[in-house]
């Protein structure tokens, strides 16, 4: 890592007559920061493509100021002018990493809330799920765009809510399937497509044995591996969120695994698939169309030697008025909250009538879905 003391004194130089005032039409009721960066970061920071380099400045709001590193991260930010980036907040005299999180730029997203919004009904009842911040992004003192700040799932997400974890690894590319062959190729090693987060040094031999025992296995040996191996009340809930909100994608990829007092459990990630096939809740259907085919584990849950009859209990019962009337509340809010910051995100690539009109879609959705009337 370059000097710190250099970098900082860097950005002091260039920052320190920088009016950090918010402008009047940009005043949004939501976190508000300026990312500062100094002159030479900002170009390369701001060029075209896909520059996946740390860039590294300051992170100003009305309450602290931290030193950072930012960089390009994500799938979605191959495909559209809006990038996601991955933020580390540094200690300023050794430069070693305190903290971290993401902004998601909703890009893919006419809503710019429907990864919020699920992940409030996680929480809700009581799942474990990342925090999501919108936030007004300031570069260098002008309006950079609407973000989402997410709270990584990482060592510290465990620590903060007194979970013991023994090992973490996220699914990160659609081969994350539980199988132990692929288009014909046997995998090697047999956790492929896992990216091991913690520990850092493990080669999640356990997560390798589980997979094997749980491919050679059948139907009823499987039941005995679920009982004993995996927490059974996060899979269920799980895939019973994920009907609700018909959720495709995160099937094969976009979720984390965990394992804590020797079961492993699991956490959804980057929902912004909601709603994609049906326009109102459609479980048997959802279940035999979607995506879950293709994961031996999530096949296994929703079959009927399975938990199919758990996870339909569990769905019916979220599906209350109270549960409709908190959706649409946070629908409501959330989309008053931003409108002004979608408006004038001039990174945006969707209009205001997408806006409305997804806001809508969304309503509509959940009044079909859930008893309201």
């Amino acid at each position: 890592m370059r000097n710190i003391s250099l970098v900082i004194l860097a950005i002091l130089f260039i920052s320190c007559d920088v009016d950090y005032k918010v402008q009047e039409n940009y005043d949004f009721p939501i976190y508000t920061c300026k990312l500062i960066l100094p002159q030479d970061e900002t170009i390369n920071f701001t060029s075209g493509g896909l520059n996946e380099n740390w860039h590294y400045g300051q992170i100003i709001d009305d309450n602290s100021e931290s030193f950072i590193r930012i960089k390009v991260r994500g799938g979605v930010s191959k495909f559209y002018q809006k990038k996601n980036y991955k933020i580390e907040t540094l200690d300023s005299f050794s430069g070693e990493t305190l903290s971290s999180y993401f902004w998601d730029g909703t890009a893919a997203d006419a809503s710019h809330i429907k990864n919020a919004l699920v992940m409030a009904f996680f929480r809700k009842i009581g799942s474990i799920i990342s925090t999501v911040t919108p936030t007004a992004v300031y570069l260098n003192n002008q309006y950079y765009g609407f973000y989402q700040k997410l709270e990584p799932v990482d060592e510290n997400f465990f620590k903060s809510r007194n979970i013991q974890l023994e090992y973490l690894v996220k699914a990160g590319l659609d081969k994350c399937d539980f199988k132990l062959d692929y288009n014909g190729v046997k995998k090697f090693p047999i956790t492929d497509g896992f990216e091991i987060k913690y520990p850092e040094n493990s080669n999640c031999s356990e997560l390798g044995k589980l997979i094997e025992d749980f491919y050679f296995a059948d139907d009823s040996e499987r039941k005995k591996i679920a009982e004993t191996r995996l927490n059974i009340e996060s899979f269920t809930t799980h895939l019973a969120i994920l009907t609700i909100f018909n959720l495709s994608d995160v099937h094969a990829k976009n979720y984390y695994l965990y394992r804590s007092e020797g079961k492993w459990g699991v956490i959804a990630w980057d929902n912004e698939e909601f709603m994609k096939r049906f326009t109102s809740i459609n479980p048997e259907k959802y279940w035999d169309e979607n995506e879950t085919k293709r994961n031996l584990l999530f096949k296994f849950f929703l079959s009927e030697a399975g938990y199919r009859k758990e996870i339909l209990k569990k769905v019916n019962s979220l599906l209350t008025k109270e549960n409709g009337i908190f959706l649409i509340n946070f629908i409501e809010k959330t989309c008053s909250d931003i409108e002004k910051a979608v408006k004038y995100d001039r990174n945006n690539n969707k209009s205001m009538e997408d806006f409305y009109n997804e806001k809508a879609r969304l309503l509509n959705y959940i009044k079909a879905s859930f008893p309201i009337n």
